[in-house]
Parts: structure tokens; sequence; C-alpha cells
């Protein structure tokens, strides 16, 4: 069974349009760790001029001037969304748009943590957590795949991976000192119920002979 976060319609886009986002037709499925990632490379497209024209960002180094210490960092967002999140019409994303998608990014990088494949860093990432969240995140926005080399979704994921590492690192740290905690107390109180126990068992044996 698939274990994926696709839109309400996930069903009926399991084999996603290559016109609208992934090319290669249909695509293939393994299993690891338990979770189903896609086997199949998605292969960004080709910068077409009267296919791609509406687009201001294709390329990282489009972007480049715009990121931090770039000569127009300070225009790298409008309304508090990078805009080279853009839809497919060229337009940056809405707001709300742009909590949607880092709602559903955080919420595959959580699957990813929940089935071991999150990695350090998304710079070390493995090629089946890359394919699992450009599969799931074009399903959802199928114009973030109409760039170079992923460069939207990577940029984004740069971004947001630390965040999400360290909170997640800590979620960690914090259940393995409760569990430690567990078996502190439980380590402490089994002697003292098997002490318990020793003196009942003596206080009805001295009953039973008086």
């Amino acid at each position: 069974m698939r274990q994926d976060l696709g839109p309400p319609n996930a069903t009926q886009n399991r084999e996603f349009n290559a016109t609208v986002a992934l090319s290669g037709g249909r695509r293939h499925f393994t299993v690891i760790h338990g979770l189903e990632v896609p086997t199949d490379d998605i292969t960004s497209p080709t910068f077409d001029e009267t296919k791609h024209h509406q687009y201001r960002f294709w390329r990282g180094k489009d972007w480049a001037p715009y990121a931090q210490g770039g000569i127009h960092a300070q225009e790298a967002a409008f309304d508090g969304v990078p805009i080279y999140l853009e839809d497919e019409d060229g337009r940056v994303f809405t707001p709300p748009q742009y909590a949607e998608l880092r709602k559903l990014i955080t919420t595959l990088l959580q699957t990813l943590a929940m089935h071991k494949l999150a990695p350090e860093s998304w710079g070390k990432r493995t090629i089946h957590a890359s394919r699992y969240v450009q599969y799931e995140t074009y399903k959802r926005f199928p114009s973030l795949a109409q760039c170079e080399a992923h460069f939207r979704l990577n940029t984004l994921l740069t971004r947001m991976y630390p965040d999400f590492h360290k909170s997640h690192q800590a979620k960690v740290v914090k259940r393995e000192r409760d569990d430690d905690d567990i078996a502190t107390e439980t380590a402490v109180r089994a002697p003292k119920r098997a002490k318990e126990k020793r003196e009942v068992l003596f206080m009805s044996s001295s009953y039973s002979v008086s």
C-alpha cells in the first residue's frame, strides 16, 4: 500500500502526467525501510521559450543575485514568500500556498525520519529521500518541477532542513532521555517491590505460627 501524502484525489493522480511535472510516463516504486519510494529519476525539463517564458527563475544562477548576500537580497521575498516559488503563470506563490507547501514538506521530512531515511543535512540526502520528496511535492505543486535540476525545491529544502533536523534531533534526545528515566525508575522499583513482597510473606508466616 502506498505510504504518501498526496492530495485528496491522490489515487487518481498516482501516475502523474509527464507534460505537467513528472517526465517518463509510468513510474515504478520500491520499498525502502517500509516506505514506498520511486525508483525512477524525475528528469527536469529543458527550457523552451514557447512553454516556459512566464517563469522568471529557471536556473539556480537566476536566483543567485537574490539569495543571501546577493546584490538583490532585499528583494528576495514578496509578502514573506521567496520569489523563486512561481506558479504555472509565473506568479509568486501566495502566503497561503507557501504555508501549505511548507506544511507538506515538513510532513514529508517527518515521514523520512520515521522510516530512518532523513539525512544529517539535505546535501547528504540519499537518492531515495530525494526522489520521494520530489515526487510527493510535485504531485501537489507541479510548477515547482518547472526548472533546471530541481533548483526550486532543493533551494527551499536547503533552507528548511536545518530547522527541521534540529527540532527532530531534540525530540529524539528527549524521547531517549524519557526512556532512560523509565528504565531507571523500573530498575529502582523492582527491588523495592521484591522487598515489600518478602516482608508481606514474612508477616503472613509469623501470624500462621502464632
